[in-house]
């Protein structure tokens, strides 16, 4: 940027160049988010095997559309409270809402390793059970 701060190179584009206009949040995340394929159901669409998203619009749409298949969901890995819907044989893409809130301002990344750290298995419980089946004469040979 020839040693200038982004805030002056962002008024010289203006001045030279004309106003940048706001990107569009669905082009966005179309083009520069994560995408998966999903089946959507009466929940919403569940991205990334547990993210659930959901809108008013989307049942609306899939029902008057009879949408059977799969259907695209866009996010924006630094931005999880929305996420873009297209379905198939609709023209304009739905905008779903994060129905997780404990994972509202997170990233992408972050909820996804908070979720694999969930599942892994707890290995004082796990200590507890084995003691509990040993003591007992039950415990399964390995």
């Amino acid at each position: 940027m020839g040693g200038r701060r982004p805030i002056e190179m962002y008024k010289a584009i203006n001045e030279t160049r004309g106003q940048i206009p706001p990107i569009d949040p669905h082009l966005r995340r179309i083009n520069l988010g994560w995408e998966q394929e999903v089946t959507p159901t009466d929940e919403g669409v569940r991205v990334f095997q547990g993210i659930w998203f959901n809108s008013d619009e989307l049942q609306k749409q899939r029902e008057e559309h009879r949408v059977k298949g799969k259907v695209k969901v866009s996010v924006d890995p630094d931005d999880m409270n929305l996420a873009t819907v297209i379905l198939p044989m609709v023209k304009e893409p739905i905008e779903v809402r994060l129905q997780i809130t404990a994972f509202a301002d997170m990233t992408l990344p972050e909820i996804l390793v908070l979720m694999a750290d969930l599942r892994r298995e707890d290995l004082a419980t796990t200590e507890f059970h084995e003691d509990h089946w040993t003591c007992r004469g039950l415990m399964p040979l390995l």
